[in-house]
Parts: structure tokens; sequence; C-alpha cells
């Protein structure tokens, strides 16, 4: 709906509407009318929303998650937009709502769901199934765990990087990724997931161990933190945790952790968990809270798919003028052809591989 450049316009000028009453609450309450009551249920407790800009953040994010009504009901962003300008708001804001009026067909963001490549350079080949799955999930709350699995020669690591592609459209989202190397659960303690998971968050040190259940308080206390480092939301990408012989204590933090972000309320409308390769039960968790994505094997991969990812990487270079014209289909599909078998060896593809090439070649064209 908004530009990054455009959601900082818009949250700072909602820093300074309500920097008389240090709040975002009666600003909502105002504005907002019979629809304030639930943006006011949603806002996190104070001790979340402790600096103007944090509580100007929620604003927008609430505005973001509502997305387009049906008409004739004008969206939160509209509202808000409105509010501002008429509030004597910078002059940029009226163009934005202008065209936020126009609906979704004006998002000046291209649907970052359906990209062939993700953050610029890395191909994401076809998961067409996967898509719309990690749209629901990030926009609603309904399924907030996210279970992929598949093959070992899938690329299951690889929805990482569209989850952090598609949330870096977002100024209130980030993702947190902590993996258990091949091989090491033996070795892989709380300190070193919590060391990995939190790595670009303040926080303080760790509940001590005289507590009854450590996994248990350990568990709380990333989500606590969580919730009041990070205002917006926050997407767990956990890597790795079902390994056999990973140590018992670690594996109760995650199994924990999804018990609490399958719950009600805050925790659930501001927390997502992504658990890659890992189709162990979790006590505790409705199924039906659970989305799943089973990732085909390297060996279904088509040279259709490759052929789009090469479409998609030379019409950005025809749009920037690098190119007289499109590639010819018969280019695409000479190349992608020539790119599996390279990638290929005794029959088998292998995606890593195939993977590396493209970048280079993207990485190459892209040379001045």
């Amino acid at each position: 709906m908004l530009t990054l450049a455009e959601q900082a316009i818009v949250k700072t000028a909602i820093g300074d509407a309500i920097a008389g009453a240090g709040t975002a609450r009666p600003f909502i309450t105002q504005k907002f009318g019979a629809r304030a009551q639930a943006i006011l249920i949603a806002m996190p407790p104070a001790e979340a929303l402790n600096s103007l800009d944090q509580h100007a953040a929620f604003l927008l994010g609430q505005c973001l998650d509502a997305r387009w009504p049906l008409p004739p009901t004008p969206s939160l962003m509209d509202v808000l937009l409105t509010a501002l300008v008429e509030g004597g708001g910078p002059p940029a804001l009226a163009p934005i709502r202008d065209r936020v009026r126009l609906g979704e067909h004006a998002d000046p963001n291209p649907d970052p769901v359906k990209t062939l490549w993700v953050n610029d350079t890395m191909p994401f080949f076809s998961r067409s199934m996967l898509r719309p799955v990690v749209k629901a999930f990030l926009n609603k709350d309904v399924q907030p765990i996210l279970r992929i699995i598949g093959a070992e020669d899938a690329g299951k690591s690889y929805t990482r990087w569209l989850i952090d592609h598609v949330t870096k459209l977002r100024s209130d989202q980030r993702v947190l990724f902590a993996e258990v190397p091949q091989d090491t659960g033996p070795s892989y303690t709380i300190d070193e997931l919590v060391d990995q998971l939190l790595v670009t968050l303040p926080h303080p040190n760790l509940p001590p161990r005289a507590n009854s259940n450590y996994a248990a308080a350990v568990a709380r206390w990333i989500v606590n933190t969580i919730l009041i480092q990070a205002p917006g939301r926050s997407i767990l990408v956990l890597d790795g945790f079902n390994q056999k012989d990973l140590l018992e204590e670690t594996r109760e933090v995650v199994r924990i952790l999804a018990q609490q972000i399958a719950g009600v309320g805050d925790v659930r409308r501001r927390l997502r968990l992504v658990l890659i390769d890992y189709e162990a039960t979790i006590p505790n968790v409705h199924i039906g809270a659970i989305a799943k994505d089973t990732v085909p094997a390297a060996a279904t991969l088509t040279v259709a798919d490759v052929e789009a990812c090469l479409a998609a990487h030379y019409q950005e270079l025809t749009d920037l003028g690098q190119l007289p014209a499109p590639v010819a289909a018969t280019v695409l599909n000479q190349t992608a052809t020539g790119l599996i078998a390279e990638a290929s060896a005794n029959g088998a593809l292998n995606l890593q591989a195939l993977n590396d090439m493209l970048t280079q070649l993207r990485l190459d064209d892209r040379q001045p």
C-alpha cells in the first residue's frame, strides 16, 4: 500500500500529531470513530510502547494490516492520512492519501510474494503452493505457525529468504533467525539459540537457572523481550530444530515458543513462527493453528521454472535500458536448459549449484 519511504513520512507525521499527548490513544479515539475500539484492543501494553516512535509504528502497522475494505467504507489508511492532512501534516501526505483511495490496483509495490528473485540476487523457483500460504501467514493470525517440510535436496531453507524478502516492504516487520547446523544437535545450547535469535535486539540477561522449569522460563523471556524491544511483527524462523540428538532442553524451548505463539492476544497478533524441517508433533498446539508447506524435491524443477526467473531478470534489464529488447523465448529456453544440465551430475540436480550459477549470471549482467 505504501512504499518504505512513504511509511517513514507517515510515521513521522503520526509522531508529530501525538507528541502533545505522549500516546496514540487520544488520536485513535478521536479520529477513527467506531473503528477505534478494535485498534485499541490490539494495542500492546504500555511497557511495550515506551516511545512516540513505537506508538506511531503501532498505528501505522494497524492501518497497513487492514489493507483495503470493500467500498464505500474508507480504509483505515485513508482515515489516518485524512486526519494527518487535515491536522496540518506535510504536503507529501495528500497525494499518498489520494492514491490509497484508488484501491489495491494502485499499490506502487510489486507483490513481493510473487517475486522470482528474493533479496535482489537470489532466484526463487516455482513454489506456487507456498506463495499464497506465506501471504496469509504474514497478513493474518489464523495460523501463526508455518511448518516447512520436504525432501533433503528440496531447498527447504530457501523459504526463509522469501519471508525475509516480503517482510522488508514493511518498516514494522523483521525476521529473527536461528539455525542448528547439521550434526551439532548435542552441543547446541539454549544460549546459542538466544544469541542467534536476538542478535539484532538489545536484551537483558537470561533468567537464572534456579527456575524449576528453565526451558519454559527462557521461552517466556524470549517472547517478552521481542514484544518489548521490537514493535510491530516479528517472524521467528527456526531451522533444524528437529535433529534427533538435539538437547532436550533446547527442544523444549522451541515447543513452548510454539505454544505461546499459538495462544491468544498480543503474542499471537505480533509473533509468527516458521519451523523448517520440523515434522515432530507440537504438544498443546491445535493443528488448526499450523500452516504447512511440503517442498517438492529438486528433481521436480523444470526448464520452465528456470526460464521464468531468467525472463524476469532480462525484463528488468530491458526496463532499465540495459537491453534493447526482451530476450527471445528460444534463448531463454536454451539458457535454462544449459544451466540445469550444468548443475546436474549423474542425473541428479544440485539445487545449490543452480542457484549459485543464476546468482552469478545476474550479478555479471548487472555490471556497469
